[in-house]
């Protein structure tokens, strides 16, 4: 009979061959004897099942690590769903993604921008399976080596590639169900001094039925409109990309890489209007929407560690990317004084991006970072009315510098950035150029007993993208329009933020408290006009949050597992253009129960819920859905089967969304089929394992710790 044994952080440590983190507590000497009492007793101890909670987040100054590859629901769930549990992070119920509240915000894959996802983060990461992923990192105060774009940090998915392993590893799904249908490979190659990873995948996702009805009010014209609608259609996720490293040698290291992703889309609807006024009228619509979102993207990165070791490095990188868009959009209307509605709008953005990093290490406990980034930039957008160019260069120079002692560590830097900005093709052309000075500085202390706090203040800037500056109107719904501003500014946001966290053998907390407020917030805002309702955005208002996170993770017993992640928030929205103001208190929760069950079973069950956000013109809906997943391992966990469901015990998902003006009101009352099963099957093939070396066990540690630090960090 096996026994249950809970043992300490330190026997953890052995067990996991994690020295770093036992060294924190003891000296060499005592790790090597208690290293060699281990080896002595394992004979003794071949049928102990040893019982322990596992470090899933990491708390630092500038950054949350949530371990992915040690939480179980990994090994069957995907990204997007390892997401809600992640700190500073919410996924709603329509798979929007905001990170520290906000949803601007940049995702790195291994330390890389990652264009491709960035585009399109919830349908692909969607399609990603979790067992691929080792960590995932949120940036709350990205550095002044870091891009300052992206108000909410940055998500940096860490993939399961080791360069101190050989071998080869394949992990290969399939899902199937009421609304994906798919698979997929991820695999990894590693021999010698080089290594090649290769993923690909296609998912087709139904897209759930719609029902839409709003009620417009024009209280200035006395007019009623009431619009009807149900909303069908599909998604398909088609990507693939490779990455090639190799160790030319124990100074230099050269990678490249590559990907492509085709998302075709087709959506359909059937819809009423009717209207009540001076001129009564009502008319049906048939609308088909046909889009194809594609993404390329292409880069090389090199690397030179100079002698000395000590993190004394050169990086130099470069990378392309394309994203071109072709939208078809057809209606045919029940009147006759309607003439059917047809347009084609084409939308490209095209990247390349220079950048040379620098860090030189002063001493035991500075060190200097500095380097250069230009990114030429291209947006287009081509209609039969229309033909916008939009050019924007980015040059950029920045400095850091950080100071560790003891339990203290603290990092200051300033980043330089302009921006030149030509755009044509609107009834007035014009250029700008601007500059950005972007400071940002953190502080950390490590308390005893597993505590740490955090202190960090930064600026951030959010350049609007193309969706919300390209003028394009559709006018498939005449009586509500819809289109981009081609005049915006680029937002700047102030943060501040003070955390907290705390490990223990069954408990896991972090908290922080955050206040950030922007002068020229870019919001989404509605008015009226003959009738017609128009949406657009502009730099219209101010803006101010304060926000309290906390996430809770704890050991109930050695088989049932409890997490909590959530935030509260007080936002306050000022148009001083307009003359509206909103405010009030938000927040939203997400709850995770984790249970071991008979026959190596494996139960876990979420919900999620969130209060309506306050708009500038009223509110964003309150959203709330749950799920369960039921899994099982086979065959030394090398296969994993589940089964996984979304809103079992509500079928519909009831949304109500309100914007309100001086003169008019719209409220939206939406409901849609979020109810879903889907089947997954995962195995896992080959495996990874240490490369035989004769040099010592320190050499060894500083090697790999002078490739980790290396070449997968170049484009931040």
């Amino acid at each position: 009979m096996n026994k249950k044994i809970f043992l300490g952080l330190i026997t953890v440590s052995l067990l996991s061959a994690n020295r770093t983190f036992a060294q924190s507590y003891m000296t060499e000497h005592q790790l090597d004897s208690l290293e060699n009492s281990w080896a002595a007793m394992q004979d003794t101890l071949k049928n102990v099942e040893v019982v322990a909670q596992k470090r899933i987040v990491k708390v630092e100054s500038d950054k949350i690590t949530y371990s992915v590859k040690d939480d179980s629901d990994a090994k069957t769930n995907n990204v997007l769903d390892m997401l809600r549990k992640v700190p500073m992070v919410t996924v709603d119920g329509q798979d929007n993604i905001k990170v520290n509240g906000s949803s601007s915000f940049k995702v790195y894959v291994n330390g890389k921008p990652n264009a491709m996802i960035s585009s399109n983060p919830s349908t692909i990461l969607k399609a990603m399976p979790a067992s691929v992923v080792k960590n995932i990192e949120v940036v709350t105060n990205p550095g002044a080596k870091y891009d300052a774009e992206g108000t909410g940090g940055i998500l940096n998915i860490t993939m399961l590639t080791d360069s101190s392993m050989e071998g080869y590893l394949a992990n290969i799904y399939a899902i199937g169900g009421n609304r994906v249908n798919g698979g997929g490979v991820y695999s990894t190659i590693q021999k010698k001094k080089v290594t090649v990873s290769l993923n690909v995948g296609d998912n087709y996702l139904i897209q759930p039925k719609i029902e839409i009805e709003n009620q417009y009010d024009n209280m200035e014209t006395a007019t009623k409109q009431t619009f009807k609608s149900l909303t069908k259609g599909w998604t398909n996720s088609i990507n693939a990309n490779t990455d090639i490293s190799v160790d030319v040698d124990s100074l230099n290291s050269f990678s490249v890489n590559g990907g492509v992703s085709f998302t075709p889309q087709h959506t359909w609807s059937d819809a009423l209007t009717d209207i009540r006024g001076a001129q009564n009228s009502n008319y049906s619509t048939h609308s088909n929407n046909r889009t194809r979102n594609n993404n390329f993207f292409a880069g090389a990165d090199y690397k030179h560690n100079f002698r000395g070791g000590n993190g004394h490095s050169l990086m130099l990188a470069y990378r392309l990317s394309s994203q071109p868009t072709r939208t078809e959009s057809e209606s045919e209307y029940s009147v006759a004084y309607m003439p059917a509605y047809s347009e084609t709008n084409r939308s490209n953005m095209v990247e390349n991006t220079l950048q040379a990093d620098y860090n030189l290490p002063l001493s035991s406990t500075m060190r200097l970072e500095t380097g250069a980034k230009y990114i030429f930039r291209r947006n287009t957008s081509n209609t039969s009315l229309l033909n916008y160019r939009n050019a924007n260069d980015i040059g950029a120079l920045y400095a850091s510098y950080g100071y560790n002692y003891k339990m203290f560590s603290s990092k200051a830097g300033v980043r330089y950035e302009h921006t030149s900005q030509k755009i044509t093709g609107t009834e007035n052309d014009f250029s700008i150029g601007y500059d950005n000075v972007v400071p940002t500085v953190t502080f950390g202390l490590n308390l005893k007993n597993m505590q740490n706090l955090g202190l960090s203040y930064n600026m951030r800037i959010s350049r609007p993208g193309i969706s919300l500056l390209n003028p394009y109107v559709n006018t498939q719904n005449p009586t509500m329009l819809e289109y981009g501003n081609p005049n915006l500014e680029a937002e700047k946001i102030h943060n501040i933020q003070l955390s907290y966290g705390m490990f223990s053998q069954k408990v896991m907390i972090n908290a922080s408290l955050r206040h950030n407020f922007q002068n020229n917030s870019i919001e989404k805002y509605s008015f009226s006009e003959n009738d017609v309702m128009h949406t657009t955005y502009g730099n219209i208002a101010k803006k101010r949050n304060t926000s309290l996170n906390l996430f809770c993770s704890v050991t109930l017993t050695p088989k049932t597992k409890a997490m909590i992640n959530g935030s509260v928030s007080y936002a306050d929205l000022r148009s001083d253009v307009l003359g509206y103001s909103n405010s009030g208190w938000q927040g939203s929760i997400m709850a995770n129960i984790q249970q071991d069950l008979w026959w190596k079973l494996k139960l876990s069950l979420f919900c999620f819920t969130n209060t309506p956000e306050f708009k500038l013109q009223g509110k964003s809906p309150a959203i709330s859905v749950h799920g369960l997943n039921l899994s099982k391992s086979l065959c030394k966990d090398r296969v994993n089967l589940s089964v996984n469901t979304i809103n079992p015990f509500a079928s519909v998902m009831k949304i109500k969304d309100e914007t309100r003006g001086a003169d008019f009101s719209s409220i939206s009352d939406v409901r849609v089929n979020m109810r879903s099963v889907i089947f997954t099957a995962n195995i896992r093939l080959g495996n990874l394992k240490p490369k035989s070396s004769n040099a010592s066990r320190i050499s060894n540690e500083d090697v790999k710790e002078a490739k980790d630090s290396g070449i997968n960090s170049v484009f931040k």
